[in-house]
Formats: structure tokens, sequence, C-alpha cells
């Protein structure tokens, strides 16, 4: 990590750099991420990525622990802009407040900043009380709150809603990824409607490898209908539903499940496959590049918990796979029942299984939920998500200035 310098005059006499308007310069922005890994990590790079290409200055700030190695291979890419390792605590910790004065030294040493944005519950807290100390307005992108878990006791909830709502009301503006998270801001955590904004996540097309070939490098026969599965092994995701929902597939010929990810749930979820004995019928590919693997697939299933607005469905559409998910918060902007898939209960093995039991079975019902796909992938771009992002930010900042 690069040095840290000492506190020095209040960031608002720095900030007397930046008396241009932000409309006549690029903009300086700072984004802050805790969650180096999977969606959130993704969704981290991919914006650092299109700002910089943007012309914003960008520098961005993330925790080196638990990184996956997809993250750590596109640190390595030419299009990212400065990029700081800063170890945050991912709970709540005694020494979080040290974080937080190490962000803020961040904040001077490197800017000053028009913005600084939050990503992730921890990121996007640290990320606020950094600069609201600096004076900088900040933004937040939850990537799922904590407390759409499910299985959050009413103890954690209710703790975890007390920050989310404080923070909220020293934060500039909020991004939600989908409307079913937006609403649950508004409905469940109090926070204002004016602060929130739905940018929807976005990628730019996918350049997927060839079908045929990428089956027979995991070994599959032509007969196979395969159902794809791409997540971290952790509970979010329920890894458990997914080969539960297997189990309840036995009568079902010729259809083979393919899991992409790893975790920390990666021994239980063996121990499950084993005492299942579904190990003829599953392929654990662990924590390899998903977007390889869609054109395997025959259609993909989401057996998430929650969720922001997960990428894989934006992918999953991008290859024009028919797709059955849980009613997760995200799903209804991607997957229109009867139109380009299913979508059943959260934790329900069984609705789960006989959604898939019916697409696995009903070719012609693929194909037409895969054409349904392929034409809803045209609403969520990489561009769209980033010059969204971009006017939300000039927003903040010329309210910020009035």
């Amino acid at each position: 990590m690069n040095a840290l310098v000492a506190m020095g005059p209040p960031m608002s006499e720095l900030n007397r750099s930046l008396t241009l308007s932000a409309a006549d310069r690029p903009l300086r922005v700072m984004l802050v991420t805790q969650a180096s890994g999977g969606g959130v990590g993704r969704h981290f790079l991919d914006l650092a990525e299109g700002l910089s290409a943007a012309g914003a200055e960008v520098v961005g700030v993330y925790a080196p622990r638990k990184i996956d190695q997809q993250f750590r291979r596109r640190l390595a890419s030419p299009a990212l802009p400065t990029m700081i390792e800063m170890p945050m605590h991912r709970a709540i910790h005694p020494l979080d407040g040290v974080d937080v004065w190490k962000l803020a030294q961040l904040i001077r040493q490197h800017g000053p900043f028009d913005v600084v944005h939050g990503h992730s519950s921890k990121g996007g807290a640290l990320a606020r009380l950094a600069a609201r100390w600096m004076n900088v307005p900040s933004v937040y992108t939850p990537n799922a709150f904590v407390t759409l878990d499910p299985s959050l006791s009413k103890l954690k909830r209710k703790m975890y809603g007390m920050i989310e709502t404080w923070l909220a009301k020293r934060t500039a503006s909020i991004i939600a990824v989908s409307y079913d998270e937006q609403r649950h801001a508004e409905e469940h955590l109090g926070i204002r409607s004016e602060l929130m904004t739905v940018i929807p996540n976005g990628i730019s097309p996918p350049a997927f490898p060839d079908r045929q070939a990428t089956r027979n490098r995991l070994g599959l026969r032509d007969d196979e209908v395969v159902i794809g599965f791409i997540g971290r092994l952790a509970h979010q995701k329920a890894p458990d539903v997914m080969l539960d929902t297997m189990a309840l597939l036995a009568d079902v010929p010729n259809v083979k499940l393919v899991m992409v990810g790893s975790g920390p749930d990666e021994e239980a979820v063996k121990a499950q496959l084993a005492r299942l004995q579904l190990q003829d019928r599953v392929l654990m590919l662990g924590d390899v590049v998903g977007l390889e693997h869609f054109p395997a697939f025959d259609l993909f299933c989401l057996s998430s918990r929650y969720e922001g607005m997960p990428y894989v469905l934006l992918e999953a559409l991008a290859a024009g796979l028919p797709i059955v998910s849980t009613r997760v918060e995200g799903v209804t902007m991607t997957v229109e029942p009867e139109v380009n898939g299913l979508i059943v209960e959260r934790d329900r093995p069984a609705e789960l299984a006989a959604a898939l039991r019916r697409v696995v079975t009903e070719a012609q019902l693929r194909s037409q939920f895969a054409a349904g796909s392929l034409a809803r992938a045209k609403r969520f771009t990489l561009d769209a998500m980033v010059d969204s992002t971009m006017q939300l930010y000039r927003r903040v900042i010329a309210e910020s200035a009035r």
C-alpha cells in the first residue's frame, strides 16, 4: 500500500483547487470496497475502468483479504486506474475507527476528490465516514443491503438497519442496483426516496467460446441437458438448495449440473454432494472463470437467498440461456416469467425442482426462453451504467456546492 501521510489542514482548503465547474474538467473520484470478489468486486472494477475510459480521474481502494482469482487477474489490466490496497475488517471491529482514519489519509494524499463512492456495507460505511471527515460528498452502492439476508436474527437486522439509516443521513446519494433494493431501503430502512437512485448493473457484450469445444473440454455428452450454477459457495447463494433440488430430479434422465465457484461452504457442499450420492450428476469446477463456461449450459439456475442484481443473470441473458431463479432482488428486472424463464420462491427445493423439470424436459420451451433472454440482454449495458453514474456524480457535486 502507498505510504500514508500525516493529517494536514482541513480538506476544504485543498478543495479550492476544484473551483472549476465539474462540467469543465475531469471528475475526480475515489472508489472504495471492502468486498474484493464476486459481484461486488466485479462492479467495483467495471466502474473503475468505465469511469476512467469516460475521462474521469479515478483512484480505487480495496481490501486484499479474500480476493478471488478473477479480481486478482484484473488488477494487472492496463485499463484500470490507480488501485491501492488497504486492509479492512469485514465485520464490525474495534479498529474500524483506525480504518476510517487511514482512508481519510488516502483521500488527502491522492485528492482532492469531487466524490468518494463506497461499495458494499463495510466499504460503504468506512468511505462515507472518511469522506464526511474530509468534507467530500459521498455516494454509496450497497450491492445488496445486508438487511436483505432472510437468515439474519431480529437483533442483527435491527442493529444493521439502524446503522444503515444513520449513515444514510450522512450520504449525498445511494445507488440501488434494482427497484427491489430501492423499495427495501425506503420501506424497511426508512431511507428517504430522494436519496435513492436506481442504476442497474450492466456488462459489455461478452465474447463466449465455442459451445461444442467447451462441452468437450468438460466431458459433457451431446444428449445431456446441462444446468449451470455460477456463484460463491456461501449461504447467500444457497448451493445447498441447488443440490437438494438436483436430488429431487433423480428420475429425470440425462440432466447434469455444472457448478462454478468456491467459497467458505465448499467443504460442506462437497459433503452434501457425497451424502446425496450426486457425484455422477454434478460437476464441480471450483474457482474458474464463469464466463468461459456459459456456452456449455442449456439453462441457468440461480438459487440465491438474497441479491442486489446478480451479474450472472446478465451474462446468462447475453448467452441466450433460459433462466430459472428464486424470487430475489433484481430478478424481476432480468427474468420475465414465461418469456425468458421461471421464478420460484426462495429456499423451496421442491418448487425449484418442478420449474427446472419443466424447462429441462421441454426443448421447445428452452428455445422460446433463449430468444427472450437474448432480447432482454440489450437493456443492461456497461456504457449505460457508467453514463448514469457519471450523471449522478455531477448532480451530487452541483448540490453540494450550493
